[in-house]
């Protein structure tokens, strides 16, 4: 497991309600923060309207980058749903991954939960997940 990345109690809860209001589609939305410090998110829609993929809409993601810019932030990383399975990411989420960001996923069974992690050479490794 590498560092940790730091997300408010806030956040954590509003990305579960999030995915629960999304189902049976995948949710999706930016991490926005410094480091691995998220200080806020920006909640997207799924332009894919899809159980198994998101896409956000580029005009949202940059709206964030500018909206983060302001506040001498920076969008960190990103965050999507599993509706029927694990916080762990799949061969889609492997395929659409780049090194650097930060992914948090939530998954909905058995139990809705948050896990978060990094590309690192070619592969996912788990982040420590710390509730500020």
């Amino acid at each position: 497991m590498l560092d940790a990345v730091h997300l408010p109690a806030a956040a954590i809860d509003a990305i579960l309600a999030h995915a629960q209001r999304d189902v049976p589609h995948e949710a999706c939305g930016l991490l926005v923060g410094v480091g691995l410090t998220v200080i806020r998110l920006a909640p997207t829609i799924n332009a894919d309207a899809s159980a198994s993929r998101y896409t956000i809409p580029a005009a949202q993601h940059f709206a964030a980058i500018r909206e983060a810019r302001v506040d001498g932030l920076e969008v960190i990383g990103a965050y999507h749903s599993h509706p029927r399975g694990e916080p762990v990411p799949s061969s889609a989420d492997t395929a659409a991954a780049f090194p650097g960001f930060v992914f948090v996923i939530a998954g909905l069974v058995p139990q809705p939960q948050l896990r978060a992690w990094r590309l690192v050479n070619g592969n996912f490794a788990e982040l420590r997940l710390v509730r500020t």
